[in-house]
């Protein structure tokens, strides 16, 4: 049995190994978790609402999110119209925040 707060994983004909850094696979989906049920800021909320994405979306869903919205918003995708030019410069600082903020 693992002491409490470590995780444990299956090696082979029911053996069990101590993982408690994670290294392995399992700290990650739990660091995940955690960022999503610790309180964001302000600036992380929003920067999370200017992507459209729920407080607790994965990285690799955030940076999906904003690889679409840069495509769909930059000029050079609309033919020179500069109307979406203000969603683009939003996306962009959302972003940024949420990297500085490490959830991205």
């Amino acid at each position: 049995m693992a002491a409490q707060g470590q995780s444990e994983q299956p090696r082979g004909r029911g053996g069990f190994f101590r993982d408690p850094l994670g290294i392995f696979g399992v700290g990650a989906k739990a660091r995940e978790r955690e960022a999503a049920e610790r309180g964001l800021g302000k600036l992380e909320r929003q920067a999370l609402i200017d992507l459209d994405l729920e407080p607790g979306a994965p990285r690799a869903a955030i940076r999906a999110r904003y690889t679409e919205l840069v495509k769909r918003c930059h000029p050079d995708a609309n033919g020179g119209d500069r109307s979406a030019e203000h969603k683009l410069q939003n996306v962009i600082r959302a972003y940024k925040t949420l990297r500085k903020a490490k959830l991205a």
